[in-house]
């Protein structure tokens, strides 16, 4: 579980540039979001992922 959170579900091993795939994933998702109504959910995801990050990086 950890490794697929640290790893953004496998998108962190991407090649090339695995940070740029995660970070347009991530915008993509944060947009398609916003335009559904859930505005909200982006700030949210925003706190959600990072504490999620703090969990995942000792574990991997």
């Amino acid at each position: 579980m950890s490794k697929l959170v640290a790893t953004f579900f496998g998108v962190g091993f991407l090649r090339p540039a695995s940070g740029t795939w995660a970070s347009a994933i991530t915008v993509a998702l944060a947009v398609a979001a916003y335009q559904a109504g859930f505005a909200l959910a982006v700030p949210a995801g925003f706190v959600l992922a990072t504490l999620l990050g703090f969990w995942a990086v000792p574990h991997y």
